[in-house]
């Protein structure tokens, strides 16, 4: 039997279709997919790129052996896109594809409404240009699709050369897009998009110093000593003030991915709110702290964005007050990833406070199992043990003399049963 010819994308990925397990389609989509859009977005304003009213203008293209099939769904004047998929064998992807020409500002923001209900896959958003043959994309990784009505922002940082042979750079005349489904946990399912649009957005520029007020501050500690950078010195709330609440004025829109909080011993807030503003009027609630407990509060943000921000106290404080020595914004990278962010802990703990490989030093492992089962387990050099794929690992501490023992301060050895068995033993 003859086999079909790989999508011409699909050759020039390579070597990365080997362990990505994703592909782009076909160079030159079908004629349902031959009616470009023109768009070139002024500052500011934001550009409907497609309403998904009309799915002939998407084309489907799935890997061998996986089913894929797009549909508009709805009333008229409020359908979206649908892709119903199902992969055979755990592996492939699922791509909806429209050529489309696009010339794209100096920084610029993509979102696309989203809902789902499959298991957790893969996302990618690809951008191609005329060639067919350079690709650039954004792969997110293991998403949880919801279930509600969910926007996907993607702005250009987010956007990286994936393969072809211009070996890099960045792509500013977009020939076709691309949004992908590709196999995680593999299965069937359904996703539906709407509302696909491009924002220009201004260039980023330099983070200024934030500026700081509160709603209260006793003598000789203002609100600015919350935001100098200086863990000596810190703002103190009025003994009155049951409610306090901490501003700082980012002086522009400003990413960040995280915070961190110092607390002043015994004058913490136990539960409180972050919240972002665009105009210091209208506030939003990003993260809530429930029990918190003093000391340094490190808190995971990824992709915020704003330009005012508050920290809100919302439950009545004694007469003692809140006193906040430092409220320190981290970058986008600090809470990039659920691993970059506890990497972060880590580096601020004692040393085998955290297992060897999150805090960055090289770990080994081997493999564990039953004979001719299908589960496997993994066995750390520390004695940590992985329950199997993509589960739990449990790692060894010892409570002992009103001490805390850990890998840091043992000396492990390993073995294998009768010197040459494969059943490991730390």
């Amino acid at each position: 039997m003859r086999r079909r010819a790989p999508p011409p994308a699909a050759i020039a990925a390579g070597l990365l279709l080997a362990w990505s397990a994703a592909a782009p389609a076909a160079a030159a989509a079908g004629p349902a997919a031959a009616r470009p859009a023109t768009a070139t977005p002024a500052a500011g304003t934001p550009v409907l790129i497609d309403d998904f009213e009309d799915a002939s203008r998407w084309s489907a293209h799935p890997a061998d052996g996986v089913a894929m099939k797009l549909s508009a769904q709805g009333a008229p004047g409020a359908r979206a896109l649908r892709i119903d998929f199902r992969f055979a064998g755990g592996g492939g992807y699922a791509v909806a594809r429209r050529e489309i020409a696009l010339t794209l500002p100096e920084n610029y923001a993509f979102g696309f409404r989203i809902r789902g209900r499959a298991p957790a896959n893969h996302l990618e958003f690809k951008l191609i240009d005329s060639t067919g043959a350079n690709v650039w994309w954004c792969n997110r990784r293991n998403v949880v699709f919801p279930r509600r009505w969910q926007t996907v922002t993607t702005k250009r940082r987010q956007i990286t050369f994936a393969w072809g042979p211009a070996g890099g750079g960045t792509i500013t005349r977009v020939a076709a897009l691309e949004i992908a489904i590709t196999a995680g946990r593999g299965g069937r399912g359904t996703v539906w998009l709407d509302q696909l649009e491009l924002r220009a957005l201004a260039p980023p520029r330099d983070s200024l110093a934030p500026v700081a007020r509160a709603s209260s501050s006793r003598p000789d500690h203002p609100a600015a000593l919350a935001a100098d950078r200086d863990s000596a010195t810190f703002w103190w709330s009025q003994p009155e003030d049951l409610r306090p609440w901490l501003e700082l004025d980012l002086g522009g829109d400003r990413e960040f991915g995280g915070l961190e909080l110092d607390w002043v011993a015994g004058r913490h807030a136990r539960h409180y709110a972050i919240q972002v503003s665009p105009d210091a009027r209208t506030w939003r609630s990003i993260r809530e702290v429930v029990d918190g407990n003093g000391g340094r509060d490190l808190l995971r943000l990824p992709e915020s964005e704003a330009r005012y921000l508050r920290l809100q106290s919302l439950e009545p404080k004694g007469r003692g007050g809140l006193a906040l020595a430092d409220l320190r914004i981290e970058p986008l990278a600090f809470g990039a990833t659920p691993e970059a962010f506890l990497k972060a802990v880590a580096a601020q703990a004692p040393r085998g406070a955290y297992p060897r490989g999150i805090a960055g030093e090289q770990t080994y492992w081997t493999v564990v199992g039953v004979n001719a089962d299908t589960q496997e387990g993994l066995v750390g050099e520390d004695g940590a043990v992985e329950a199997g794929k993509q589960g739990f690992s449990v790692e060894p501490f010892l409570y002992a003399g009103d001490r805390l023992w850990t890998w840091n301060d043992a000396h492990a050895e390993q073995s294998l049963a009768e010197g040459d068995l494969p059943i490991p033993t730390v």
